[in-house]
């Protein structure tokens, strides 16, 4: 599988679908990493969960729901551990109905 980068249309439209979605007082907050390829949905560091989106055999996009640790090296390297937690296969051509289903499936991963 190919990590791809998270398009804008995508990313706006998951970050309004999870704030509608969002029953807590506290807010949200989403971020995108600077290469696009990471939405950070949760710090807690040196925890974090995260969305990802690959492709695989056929052009199918999964959008993958996963918890990240940071480990330090013994000579400081960063070192990204990445632990799947949940997967929706999703069509980027409707972006809309592509976030909600990526955002359902972050909530079923909580």
């Amino acid at each position: 599988m190919t990590t791809i980068d998270i398009p804008i249309a995508f990313t706006d439209a998951f970050i309004a679908y999870a704030e509608e979605k969002n029953e807590s007082d506290d807010e949200l907050n989403i971020d995108v990493a600077a290469d696009r390829r990471t939405l950070h949905l949760c710090t807690v560091s040196p925890v974090q969960t995260a969305l990802r989106l690959t492709t695989g055999d056929g052009g199918t996009v999964t959008a993958e729901i996963g918890t990240v640790e940071l480990v330090r090296g013994p000579n400081g390297e960063v070192e990204e551990n990445w632990y799947e937690d949940g997967t929706v296969e999703i069509t980027l051509t409707d972006p809309v109905h592509a976030a909600r289903q990526a955002v359902e499936c972050w909530i079923q991963t909580l």
